[in-house]
C-alpha cells in the first residue's frame, strides 16, 4: 500500500492507495467523507473532468490554482480547498449554465439549490443532455462499440451518430442510458429491452406463438436441409431463393465476403446476388444502410439476414417507428441468425450500477 499525506479543508490526511494506483483528489475526498459534486464521473469509466462541477483549488510552492478533482492525480503534501470562496463561485458559473440549458432536470435543480443558484443569467434551448460524455465514454470504453460521440462545438454540441443516421453499431445495449446522470428522455426512448425482464412488451408486439425457455416465442420449429451448398444445410438462401421466386421478396439484404478477407452489405435482386453471399462472414458488418438504400429505391418487400445483434436494431427501429413514418408501404422480412451471443447483458448492467 500507499501512502499520501495530505491537506484538505484544513485537515491533515492521510490516504492509502494500492501499490502502483494512481489515485485522484476525488478518491481522497471519497475516503475521507468530502463531499465533492461531480455530473461526468463514474466509477466504471475512466476519468474525463467535462463537467468541471468537482473543480477544487490546490497550493503548490505557495501557488493556487484551480483543478478537476476527479482526474488530478494525488501527491505527496498537497493542500486541497474543496469550497474556497473561488470554488463556489466557480460550481455556480457552471450549475448557472447547466440550469440554463436543462432547467428541468432534478438533478441539477438540487445541486442549483445547494449552491444557491435561483436563475440563470444565460438563455440557452431546453435541452436534456449536459454534455458530459458519459454516454459515449460508456459505448466506447465498456461496450466497445462507439455508436454515438460528441460532435460539432460550441453551442452547437451534442451528441449523436455519425451523420445523424441510424447507426447499426449501436446494440441497444441501454448502457448510455444507466449512466446518464440526467435519465434523458431521449435515451431511454431508444432504448431496446434486451434482459428476460423486459422484453415481453416487444414479444408481445410482433410475434405469435408459445414460449420456449431458451428461443423466447416459437411459431414453429422445424429442421431442414436445402439440396443448395451452404454454411448449415443452406436453409436461408433457400428460403430467399423460393421467396423471390414466389413474389414475397423483391430484394434481399445480405452480406458477402471481399477480396481482402472482410465483408461487405449488398442488396441482393436476383438469384445470382444470393448465391455470393452463401456461408458465414465472422466480421461485424453493418447492414442498416443496405436496407435504407433498398427501402429509397422503391423496393417494397424486403428480407435482411443478420445476427442477433443486426436484428435487433432493425425491431428497435420498426418499434419506434422509423421505417412506417418514411416507407409506409414497405414490407420487411428478417431472417436472424444464431449466434454465441458472448456479450452479456446483464452484466453490463450490473457492472455499471
Amino acid at each position: 500500500m500507499t501512502v499520501f499525506r495530505i491537506r484538505m479543508n484544513g485537515q491533515e490526511l492521510e490516504i492509502t492507495a494500492k501499490e502502483g494506483g494512481n489515485p485522484t483528489i476525488l478518491d481522497a475526498a471519497k475516503q475521507s467523507c468530502i463531499s465533492i459534486p461531480t455530473l461526468c464521473h463514474h466509477p466504471a469509466l475512466e476519468p474525463y473532468g467535462s463537467c468541471r462541477l468537482c473543480t477544487v483549488e490546490i497550493e503548490k510552492s505557495s501557488r493556487k490554482r484551480f483543478v478537476t478533482a476527479c482526474n488530478y492525480p494525488l501527491e505527496d503534501g498537497l493542500i486541497v480547498d474543496t469550497c474556497s470562496a473561488g470554488v463556489t463561485a466557480v460550481r455556480k458559473m457552471i450549475l448557472e449554465l447547466l440550469l440554463a440549458r436543462c432547467p428541468g432536470e432534478r438533478r441539477i435543480q438540487d445541486l442549483a439549490v445547494e449552491y444557491g443558484v435561483a436563475r440563470p443569467r444565460f438563455l440557452l434551448e431546453d435541452e436534456d443532455c449536459i454534455l458530459c460524455g458519459l454516454c459515449h465514454r460508456v459505448c466506447s470504453e465498456l461496450v466497445g462499440v462507439s455508436a454515438i460521440n460528441a460532435q460539432n462545438r460550441g453551442v452547437l454540441r451534442d451528441v449523436d451518430t455519425p451523420y445523424g443516421e441510424p447507426s447499426e453499431d449501436c446494440i441497444a445495449c441501454g448502457a448510455c442510458a444507466l449512466v446518464c446522470p440526467t435519465s434523458s428522455a431521449a435515451k431511454r426512448e431508444n432504448i431496446y429491452p434486451l434482459l428476460a425482464s423486459d422484453i415481453k412488451q416487444i414479444e408481445a408486439q410482433f410475434l405469435d406463438g408459445t414460449m420456449d425457455g431458451d428461443l423466447g416465442v416459437v411459431r414453429r420449429m422445424l429442421a431442414g436441409r436445402s439440396d443448395i451448398q451452404g454454411q448449415d444445410g443452406g436453409m436461408v438462401t433457400a428460403m430467399l431463393l423460393r421467396g423471390m421466386e414466389r413474389g414475397l421478396l423483391d430484394a434481399a439484404v445480405v452480406v458477402r465476403a471481399d477480396e481482402r478477407c472482410g465483408a461487405v452489405a449488398f442488396l441482393a435482386e436476383d438469384a445470382d446476388s444470393i448465391m455470393q453471399a452463401r456461408g458465414t462472414k465472422y466480421v461485424r458488418i453493418s447492414v442498416i444502410p443496405a436496407l435504407v438504400q433498398a427501402l429509397q429505391k422503391g423496393k417494397k418487400k424486403v428480407a435482411v439476414v443478420g445476427t442477433p445483434c443486426q436484428i435487433r436494431v432493425v425491431r428497435k427501429l420498426q418499434s419506434q417507428g422509423y421505417f412506417a413514418s418514411r416507407f409506409p408501404d414497405a414490407e420487411i422480412f428478417l431472417l436472424g441468425l444464431f449466434c454465441f451471443e458472448s456479450f452479456d447483458y446483464a452484466r453490463l448492467k450490473s457492472h455499471i450500477s
